[in-house]
């Protein structure tokens, strides 16, 4: 199936997509290689180098952030009724714990969609519609705040914030999901019945071990997937120049 939707996206086993292509880092070039694309460069990523680079500015207070992101709808298992009422069912039950966590501040972020099938403002409200909710697209400043990140399919959002450090909690709301390269290299800790939801989230603030061996496995899934951090800008620059 990645073949077929390769011709019609940036597939990187269809190399007359372009004579050259740039990647992120060595794992993509690997897989590029080993898809006949023998024109690959692992450069890194300049959209990134900004968190790779950013500096901390303030202590986090015990915020917790819950970031969540809509199902994937390229797929339509996602988006039959079974699916779209765990995905609700795991924001909601998400939301009431956090609501009532002790000593922890609790923001929402939901990620920007014109959706009418997930509307996650309105889930959260029916939970309680005190609840804070945030739509402020400075993610770096929100990430630095917060000591930890809890998002939903293993969200982009996710490499954001170990980017930054951050210890990642990601609800996986359908099999499909475990297998990604987060999950598999255990860069983030993921729930996949709405029953753990509380003690992962509970162990991962009271326990230091666990949570440095966390942001370990986090920093070698991105010393695998991310080449030049920093300064990927300046690397893709140079290149384009040479061309």
């Amino acid at each position: 199936s990645n073949k077929f939707f390769g011709q019609f996206i940036s597939h990187l086993s269809h190399p007359f997509l372009s004579d050259k292509q740039a990647v992120w880092g060595n794992s993509s070039k690997e897989y590029a290689i080993l898809n006949n694309n023998l024109h690959t460069i692992a450069i890194g990523s300049p959209r990134h180098d900004k968190f790779f680079n950013f500096k901390e500015n303030s202590k986090n207070k015990g915020l917790i952030l819950f970031a969540p992101t809509l199902p994937s709808n390229i797929s339509s298992k996602n988006m039959n009724t079974e699916s779209i009422t765990n995905f609700n069912n795991f924001i909601q039950q998400t939301c009431r714990l956090l609501s009532n966590f002790p000593n922890k501040e609790f923001l929402v972020k939901p990620h920007p969609t014109t959706s009418s099938v997930y509307d996650i403002t309105k889930l959260v409200r029916e939970v309680d519609p005190t609840i804070s909710i945030t739509y402020d697209d400075n993610i770096l400043n929100l990430i630095n705040k917060c000591e930890l990140l809890i998002t939903t399919n293993n969200s982009t959002i996710a490499i954001d914030a170990i980017m930054l450090k951050k210890p990642v909690i990601s609800l996986q709301t359908s099999p499909i999901y475990l297998e990604n390269e987060l999950v598999k290299m255990n860069a983030l800790l993921y729930i996949t019945k709405i029953s753990d939801i509380e003690s992962t989230i509970k162990k991962i603030l009271i326990d230091s071990e666990l949570k440095q061996q966390l942001l370990e496995k986090s920093k070698y899934f991105l010393n695998q997937h991310f080449t030049n951090q920093g300064n990927a800008s300046e690397k893709l620059a140079n290149l384009l120049d040479k061309l």
